[in-house]
């Protein structure tokens, strides 16, 4: 085997004696050879002992590799080398590793996010080969404390990479930028507990978010950073929801009475998408809030707050000397008493001005659902107004 350098006694002046590296070329071509695609990079340690060499003989890779820094070694040599990807210099091959692992996880995550347990995958083709086993959430860990000692070129390559030196922070500002683009969408960041961002959403890192239970958690904590609060406070973030929830109860039924001149919401009565009302009340079950309202304990303060506004709670009781008169004018202006559901009572000289825009129709749908709590005056008109149901009927049966 050392035949092959003899010639190489008579060198020319700057090469050393070369005798050592057929050992050392003879087992690097081995261990090349026991790799199946795709090879890595062949990075032996600095001193070894190959199993064709005696007990007592160690390989000097390291001598090999400061011949080569020096300029050395023959072409012939480091070409033979190079031809099964012999690591020349170990510290910018595990640099060069580590880098390029990064760089395929922010391709396949579109993160820099790299859990502490994070190990590059073996086997998976989707990462260069020479980065698989690599624990790549240590180092990213060990970088971030400190232990990794790193120059201006590499921190200049992982600025360039979008290193993440603080993932706590780059967790908020991710946060913070869903729920701006969510209030984009929706006009406020009043998010539901189970949002989800889905993929639709244009930056991709947002991707997947449990939204809602992030900003569920954001109201339990009391010691959130001011910074973070301030952060909030300009997307008007909403700290107490059922307080928000019952303002927004107030605002409805404050434009319901604007509306109708009362508050005899019907069941069924949903806030319409109509510019008379607040955008963010369209679509609000007004009808049920005022039945859970009638039926539920409210705290003496919210009592009041429905007291101050002119809440009804018996529309029978509360209202009934009005929806008498309207009843009694509806029955002169249209000879019975078969008012729609619908009807409202309109805002002219034919109507008493107490009875302008009373949801008649509303009122009579609650008397014919409250027999059992009526006076014997109600019950009275109760019996005309069933009678013309009766009658009603009767007619459409003769048709």
């Amino acid at each position: 085997m050392r035949r092959a350098w003899t010639a190489m006694m008579l060198r020319p002046r700057g090469f050393a004696t070369l005798a050592f590296v057929d050992d050392i070329l003879a087992v690097a071509k081995a261990l090349h050879a026991q790799e199946t695609p795709p090879r890595p990079r062949l990075n032996l340690p600095s001193a070894m002992i190959a199993p064709s060499c005696a007990p007592d003989q160690t390989l000097n890779v390291g001598r090999l590799r400061r011949l080569h820094a020096r300029g050395q070694l023959p072409n012939t040599v480091v070409d033979a080398f190079d031809a099964i990807g012999f690591v020349w210099d170990p510290s910018a091959f595990k640099w060069s590793t580590r880098l390029a692992a990064l760089a395929t996880f922010q391709d396949l995550r579109k993160n820099l996010l790299v859990p502490r347990s994070f190990v590059v995958p073996v086997g998976n083709t989707q990462w260069p080969r020479d980065t698989w086993g690599i624990k790549l959430g240590v180092f990213v860990h060990n970088i971030r404390t400190g232990r990794v000692k790193i120059d201006e070129p590499q921190q200049a390559a992982l600025r360039e990479l979008g290193f993440v030196w603080d993932p706590a922070q780059e967790q908020w500002d991710i946060h913070v930028a869903a729920l701006r683009h969510y209030k984009s969408i929706y006009g406020d960041v009043c998010v539901p507990q189970r949002f989800i961002v889905p993929p639709t959403w244009p930056d991709t890192r947002l991707h997947g978010l449990s939204l809602g239970r992030f900003v569920n958690s954001l109201r339990q904590q009391p010691d959130l950073p001011q910074a973070r609060r301030d952060d909030l406070s300009k997307l008007g973030f909403v700290w107490d929801m059922p307080k928000l929830h019952w303002e927004k109860k107030l605002l409805a039924l404050r434009t319901y009475r604007d509306l109708y001149n009362d508050l005899l919401v019907p069941k069924s009565y949903i806030v319409p998408d109509d510019a008379v009302w607040p955008k963010a009340l369209w679509g609000l079950p007004l009808g049920i809030v005022v039945r859970s309202l009638r039926n539920s304990a409210v705290s003496e303060e919210r009592r009041q707050d429905l007291e101050n506004l002119g809440f009804t709670w018996d529309p029978l009781g509360d209202q009934w000397d009005v929806i008498l008169l309207a009843l009694k004018t509806y029955d002169a202006n249209f000879g019975h008493l078969r008012v729609p559901t619908t009807f409202v009572v309109p805002s002219t000289a034919a109507w008493p001005e107490s009875t302008w825009r009373l949801h008649l129709g509303s009122a009579v749908t609650h008397i014919r659902h409250r027999a059992d709590d009526m006076s014997t005056e109600q019950m009275d008109l109760l019996g005309l107004i069933l009678l013309y149901d009766e009658g009603d009927n009767a007619d459409e049966a003769a048709e």
